[in-house]
């Protein structure tokens, strides 16, 4: 049995690497000492936003979902590859979602 990834599926994941490295990263570290501390602030919500709109434009924000709503429609292993390579990339943009401030 071959367990190797299909060639279609390693350029899905060099472009999300690619989209990682381009504009994920440069925003954790702008933003390092704060995700660190739990903090949330305006600039780190709009960055957020503004990472998930870059990332729908690529296709890899909700690419799981069927394309009649808006998704990719990308197979179970096409996505558990994608969520996969994100584990990998260290510290993540997930405290970066819109949620309410502290006061």
């Amino acid at each position: 049995m071959d367990f190797s990834i299909p060639d279609e599926y390693q350029e899905l994941l060099s472009s999300f690497r690619s989209f990682l490295d381009r504009e994920v990263r440069p925003v954790e570290d702008r933003h390092r000492t704060q995700l660190q501390e739990g903090e949330l602030t305006p600039e780190m919500k709009d960055a957020g936003l503004a990472l998930r709109r870059a990332s729908a434009d690529l296709g890899f924000y909700a690419a799981h979902m069927p394309e009649s709503v808006g998704g990719s429609g990308l197979s179970n292993l096409g996505y558990t590859l994608l969520v996969e390579e994100g584990g990998k990339s260290g510290p993540t943009v997930r405290e970066l979602r819109a949620r309410p401030t502290e006061p």
